[in-house]
């Protein structure tokens, strides 16, 4: 963890800051920072532990994440994996989440990026010149070692995102949630949040927590986020599993209602990078929806009138109707 973080950092336990490190390292690997009132949060391969208390719903996530990368599913479970998620593949959806961020600015500031996992986001955005944080529930350190630690007993493939541990001097990892974020007020120029608003049960408050931490003016960007359409299926995909692993659907006017209520001006809607080249190309690896209609429509994005259309004001109508992966982008007012 880079020094420059500590003075941004309010105590969990008490909400007093700014934290002070008790080792003269830089970036810090091992050590702690210590609130003014003496409470310490320990640093272990240069990864903050913030995380001061696991509610239910935390420790359901976190269990329910390692069952998976172990392989631990019952036959049903990975009957369903196997069926809706494997189908996907690891190296398409990393694909896929990766052609989606180029939404994110080239820019300088500070960055945090929720619900960060591996911290392929956050080390996108440090490479475009921002100091880094990524945010999560779970230690990096951790992820990877469940994952690795699997590797030998899975019989479904694992679709996650995966990068290799990026070092601590270019991505400062936390581990906190997002509900409850371990930072000043006007922190960051940027916030972002990739495959993870919809983990949250409360959006909205999740993203009062991204408003308060941001600057004024500052940005969030929501990716990857799955969205509840008139035509989505909504089978149970994790056979079950859905409320252990923190999994939410929203609709696009739940979300849009957050974003309003949080603090943020009118968010402007993205279309999908990597549905944009998949209609293009007419390739259709990892597509699990829709897929009699494919092939007619990528006949019919190949007219240029239709691709500006579906890129400005029939987005938000086919968000709502067919669930496109939710790319929005919003100011604080």
């Amino acid at each position: 963890m880079k020094r420059e973080l500590a003075p941004l950092l309010v105590c969990p336990l008490c909400g007093a800051g700014p934290m002070e490190p008790d080792v003269s390292a830089d970036p810090i690997d091992v050590g702690s920072v210590v609130c003014p009132t003496g409470h310490a949060l320990p640093i272990r391969k240069g990864v903050l532990q913030a995380l001061t208390a696991r509610n239910e719903d935390i420790g359901a996530q976190l269990s329910e994440n390692a069952r998976e990368r172990r392989g631990a599913l019952t036959p049903e479970e990975k009957t369903a994996y196997r069926q809706n998620i494997s189908r996907i593949g690891s190296a398409t959806y990393n694909e896929l989440i990766r052609a989606n961020a180029g939404a994110a600015p080239d820019a300088t500031g500070i960055s945090l990026d929720l619900g960060g996992g591996s911290g392929w986001l956050a080390a996108e955005l440090a490479s475009r010149g921002f100091h880094a944080v990524s945010l999560d529930i779970e230690d990096p350190w951790e992820r990877a070692s469940q994952i690795a630690a699997g590797a030998a007993t899975r019989d479904f493939e694992l679709v996650t995102d995966l990068t290799p541990i990026v070092p601590s001097d270019q991505v400062d990892f936390v581990v906190a949630s997002m509900d409850r974020i371990p930072f000043r007020d006007a922190s960051f120029t940027l916030v972002t949040m990739s495959a993870a608003l919809h983990h949250s049960e409360d959006p909205g408050g999740t993203l009062k927590e991204a408003t308060r931490v941001l600057q004024p003016g500052g940005r969030l960007l929501v990716l990857n986020e799955p969205v509840k359409g008139l035509f989505r299926d909504e089978r149970p995909i994790l056979h079950g599993r859905g409320e252990e692993a923190g999994e939410h659907i929203h609709s696009l006017d739940t979300y849009l209602a957050s974003f309003r209520a949080a603090g943020f001006e009118r968010p402007r809607l993205h279309f999908p990078g990597w549905v944009d080249r998949r209609l293009s190309s007419r390739d259709w690896r990892g597509v699990i929806y829709y897929k009699r209609l494919l092939p007619v429509v990528g006949t019919i994005w190949s007219l240029r009138p239709v691709r500006t259309l579906a890129r400005g004001p029939l987005l938000r109508p086919l968000v709502r109707t067919f669930g496109l992966t939710l790319i929005a982008e919003a100011t604080k007012r």
